[in-house]
């Protein structure tokens, strides 16, 4: 479509058209001169019309068009980004062959590269994409590889993904019991077994819903610490030997990485033999979930985010640059939740938390 070879200048269509147009039939013309105005582009969905197509903007050109295609109208959801051609078909704009979908946290890198490259060729961002087609989906599965090889999992304070566990025995179990039910940071949970206590470790010193930092077992003369970060098990060790060290005794930590664990699943190949959990009735657990997710994303605005420098969302939407990465990130996160709408489960609105921030 858009290759052109430094012989003739002329795209392949273009150079049938230039030799053999008088011979062609007016359908067999039409089809060639639309394949020859066919447009190639990064395009963002904005809006759908199901069941008859999908508003697509050139997120490079910046221009913006109906295209008619109903299969695509079932399939993608706000705010994809696509790579693919049009093409105009009989005054509508048709789809060309497969959309390869851009995942929207790659779309950084890719304009930065597209953006970079097309200065060094003298030609503007858009135009360098259309002359270049062929290279976009190989560079979209380059840089998909490396953001894997380099995703680094973190907790909310941003440490490293590690499980770790603390193991402690019991000196005198009542006086542990009575330290930690006095301490502020450990919440004793309901018995769910005879002769085990549990207690969860949570955020202090703020109101709604509090953040969880690990979990502690009382169990057979023995105390188990479970965290999500080496930080974390630090911090929880240094807590309860401060409240309840004379009635314990360390007997050495354990940590298993993220790594370690996703390979510990993809190895499990036996079947599952135990009956499974049953469900929870589909109206409460939607009912559970929003709830989570409302409460989560009323407390987000608040929070610190690597995406966003550091600041908090409403930080960053006091500035041009910060609204303009916060956009992004706001555009990420509703396209995952219309993603989810559209597959059935359960999708928070962020039009609530746009208005919060006056975006």
């Amino acid at each position: 479509y858009e290759f052109r070879p430094a012989a003739t200048g002329r795209t392949l269509v273009e150079e049938y058209l230039r030799r053999r147009a008088g011979r062609l039939a007016a359908a067999e013309r039409e089809l060639l001169e639309a394949w020859r105005d066919a447009r190639f582009g990064i395009w963002e969905v904005q809006g759908i019309e199901e069941g008859t197509g999908v508003e697509l903007r050139d997120l490079l050109a910046g221009d913006q068009f109906f295209v008619h295609d109903v299969s695509c109208s079932r399939s993608v959801v706000r705010w994809d980004c696509l790579l693919g051609r049009i093409y105009p078909s009989q005054g509508r704009w048709r789809l060309a062959g497969i959309l390869l979908t851009v995942p929207r946290p790659l779309l950084p890198q890719l304009r930065e590269r597209i953006e970079r490259e097309s200065r060094e060729s003298g030609q503007d961002a858009a135009a360098y994409v259309r002359a270049n087609s062929h290279r976009w989906p190989r560079l979209v599965e380059e840089l998909a590889e490396e953001r894997l090889a380099g995703l680094r999992v973190v907790n909310a304070e941003g440490d490293d993904l590690e499980f770790g566990t603390a193991y402690y025995r019991i000196e005198q179990e009542a006086p542990v019991v009575a330290a930690l039910e006095a301490a502020g940071p450990f919440e004793p949970e309901e018995e769910d077994t005879a002769g085990v206590r549990s207690f969860a470790w949570l955020e202090q010193g703020t109101e709604g819903p509090r953040r969880a930092y690990g979990h502690i077992q009382l169990r057979d003369g023995k105390l188990r610490l479970e965290c999500n970060s080496r930080k974390r098990l630090e911090t929880g060790r240094r807590l309860i030997e401060e409240h309840c060290g004379a009635w314990l005794r360390h007997l050495g930590d354990s940590f298993k990485s993220f790594d370690a664990v996703k390979k510990r699943v993809r190895d499990r190949n036996a079947p599952r033999t135990e009956a499974p959990a049953p469900a929870l009735p589909p109206e409460v657990e939607r009912e559970i979930l929003g709830k989570m997710k409302r409460e989560h994303y009323a407390k987000w605005v608040d929070e610190r985010l690597p995406a966003l420098g550091g600041q908090t969302p409403r930080e960053a939407a006091r500035t041009e640059e910060g609204r303009r990465d916060l956009e992004e990130l706001l555009r990420q996160m509703e396209n995952g939740e219309e993603r989810a709408r559209r597959e059935g489960r359960v999708a928070f609105d962020f039009s609530i938390v746009r208005k919060e921030l006056g975006m």
